[in-house]
């Protein structure tokens, strides 16, 4: 007598299954190459391409349609804690969105996206992880006249402090020198304020560190801790990965790191938290007490715009 036995097995090609059994598992790689690769599962390495104060296009991972035509959908939220809204459908299988024409200036949103598989019916798939993006401020446009200065100023909110950058543009003429201005009110009166020239683009750089600890301002016995903040911005056309170099003030080198810095990304920081930006680096313990001062130098294999600037973080000031 000869038995036969059949196993039905689901139409896998249009669905996300998943097993920790290692026999199912094998039977299925047995049965279908890559069942568990199919087009349902979320869009993965969901980034948002250089964009403007009003526009930007994502592009994910592409799934695999193997069996089915199918497309993607976008999806937006306008702030933390707003339900995620359907912007529609992509046209094809292309793993990219249209422009998203539809953003503010100077504002914040939640993007995902997710597979939408046409069989006998819409089998959607898992939303991808979202990702958030602050859009640049509106540009505002300054005329200068011959050799004189012009000057233009934005309010900022009263919010926590925000890190970001400008970028400038020359529509006409050759490029002047500028420096921006931050400037700190409470109630009326300045507390504090620091200029940063404009920086262009370039591969390295090399700017003066000064890093002490317990040091006594002339003329009194207040004591205070002085560090260097640097900021950088990627305004190349993919990730940076930029070299840290720190030579003592013989031009010995101290240490040596490397840290990347996405398309388009600013980093602000002090000097004494490059360690945690930059894997490799480190600052000998010794180096605010009794060396104090030293040269960095940043290399970069895209071009990169930098600045710096000492400071005193009230923090860390003491009287004695």
């Amino acid at each position: 007598m000869i038995v036969a036995f059949y196993i039905a097995l689901p139409a896998i090609a249009r669905n996300a299954p998943q097993t920790s059994d290692p026999k199912l598992n094998s039977l299925l790689d047995w049965w279908k190459r890559g069942w568990d690769q199919t087009q349902t599962l979320a869009p993965s390495q969901v980034s948002q391409n250089p964009f403007s104060t009003t526009s930007t296009v994502l592009s994910w991972q592409p799934m695999r349609l193997t069996d089915y035509s199918g497309r993607y959908e976008v999806w937006c939220c306008t702030s933390d804690g707003k339900p995620f809204l359907r912007l529609g459908p992509t046209a094809d299988g292309t793993p990219s969105s249209p422009a998203l024409n539809f953003l503010n200036a100077d504002a914040a949103y939640g993007l995902a996206t997710r597979t939408a598989l046409s069989s006998w019916n819409i089998v959607f798939g898992d939303f991808s992880a979202p990702i958030s993006l602050k859009t640049p401020r509106a540009a505002m446009e300054i005329t200068l006249k011959g050799a004189g200065p012009a000057t233009s100023a934005a309010s900022g909110s009263a919010g926590a402090a925000q890190a970001g950058y400008a970028a400038v543009s020359v529509d006409a003429g050759s490029t002047p020198y500028a420096t921006a201005l931050l400037s700190y009110r409470h109630n009326g009166a300045t507390v504090s304020e620091v200029g940063v020239p404009a920086s262009p683009p370039t591969s390295s750089a090399r700017f003066f560190v000064d890093y002490r600890t317990e040091s006594t301002l002339a003329g009194s016995d207040t004591k205070v801790d002085i560090d260097t903040g640097f900021a950088a911005v990627n305004r190349g056309n993919g990730p940076a990965s930029v070299s840290f170099t720190l030579r003592d003030p013989e031009g010995q080198i101290i240490s040596r790191g490397t840290g990347s810095l996405d398309k388009d990304a600013h980093l602000a920081a002090y000097f004494n938290q490059l360690p945690e930006i930059a894997p490799g680096f480190s600052i000998d313990p010794s180096f605010p007490g009794s060396t104090h001062f030293g040269t960095l130098e940043l290399s970069s294999d895209q071009p990169i715009s930098s600045s710096r600037s000492v400071l005193l973080p009230t923090s860390a000031a003491k009287c004695s």
